[in-house]
């Protein structure tokens, strides 16, 4: 994995003619984007029997939610608030009003960015939405039984685990671009959001 996406630097993003520095989400930022969607789109009839916790992150309904200037307000403000620590929520949906789809396309790519060696996936087994991985047993595994070790673990990003599961042998990789993102992003469900690889096979 290269040095830029192991220690998940910043990336410029350029809106209203303003450049912000902006990091890929770790598990954390993704875990409260899933409950943003959790309290944002309520349980239908058949999810009442069947779903437990938040909608799936890879789902039509999830990807028009986090569409929308709220939901872009969400993943903006997250992703650039390691580096603009003042930044409101208020702020980032101000910003999100004005994004251009070319800016959407550059968010997506950097707040979601994954190396293309992410995609593998171990035998036939297929990859997992971020809602139905079981994290718990993930975070155990990572923290050794140490509670006071789980924020360590919610700062990193998917990349970043996918390193530490496999030991840094994540094989030849390249980064999605911003067309990329976008195409994936459009055709839900997106593999930029599933947990694949290495992450896959550890829960």
């Amino acid at each position: 994995m290269n040095l830029p996406n192991v220690t998940n630097a910043p990336r410029i993003i350029v809106l209203d003619g303003t450049a912000y520095r902006a990091r890929t989400l770790t598990l954390g930022q993704l875990g409260e984007i899933l409950a943003w969607l959790e309290d944002r789109l309520p349980q239908d009839d058949d999810d009442k029997n069947n779903r437990v916790g938040p909608p799936l992150f890879s789902s039509e309904a999830s990807r028009l939610a986090l569409a929308t200037t709220d939901g872009l307000a969400v993943i903006l403000h997250l992703s650039l608030l390691s580096c603009q620590p003042s930044l409101t929520r208020d702020q980032a949906r101000s910003l999100a009003a004005t994004m251009t789809v070319e800016d959407e396309a550059q968010l997506h790519s950097t707040a979601f960015r994954r190396g293309l060696a992410h995609g593998r996936t171990g035998g036939d087994r297929p990859p997992k939405d971020l809602a139905e991985v079981n994290w718990g047993e993930i975070f155990e595994s990572l923290t050794d039984h140490r509670a006071d070790a789980y924020e360590g673990v919610s700062a990193i990003t998917l990349d970043q685990l996918d390193n530490l599961v496999s030991r840094g042998e994540s094989g030849a990789e390249a980064l999605l671009s911003p067309s990329d993102v976008q195409a994936l992003w459009e055709a839900a469900p997106g593999p930029e959001f599933l947990v694949t690889g290495a992450a896959s096979d550890a829960c």
